[in-house]
């Protein structure tokens, strides 16, 4: 089957020999899915210990991997920002993100959860954080597991 995605539609070209088939039976869904494997825009890691440190899409130092919960004894958010305009004025009906622990803080792992958030620039630290608007679902994995 022939999908073609454009800006302004999707158009879907059945196969010929699958429709007039004499074993086809009717009626027939075609759902075409798409997947869109865009990436993060922006980024922001807040850590307790150093409320006022400004992390905007640093990637130096312990900096170089996005952290989430407990390290040291202390805990750390990371905040993303995505790029979705190639998204809009479409119908969703499901999305994922996918995400490896690199490092955990036990060897059990311990939840990881995602959230919808106000929105993130430069200013966000921790003691100026996005508003936590809903909690999209979690996920419990350890060290080096997708």
């Amino acid at each position: 089957m022939d999908v073609e995605v454009t800006s302004a539609a999707t158009t879907v070209r059945p196969d010929y020999e699958f429709l007039t088939d004499p074993a086809r039976v009717f009626p027939v869904v075609i759902d075409p899915e798409y997947w869109w494997a865009g990436g993060k825009r922006n980024h922001v890691v807040v850590q307790a210990p150093w409320p006022d440190d400004h992390n905007f899409n640093r990637t130096d130092g312990d900096l170089g991997d996005l952290k989430a919960g407990y390290q040291g004894g202390y805990i750390s958010r990371s905040y993303f920002d995505f790029d979705v305009s190639a998204m809009r004025g479409k119908i969703v009906n499901r999305a994922d993100m996918r995400m490896r622990v690199v490092n955990s803080y036990s060897c059990n792992g311990g939840p990881t959860e995602l959230w919808r958030t106000g929105p993130i620039d430069w200013g966000t630290t921790w003691n100026h954080q996005p508003g936590w608007q809903a909690n999209l679902g979690s996920f419990t994995k350890s060290n080096n597991v997708k």
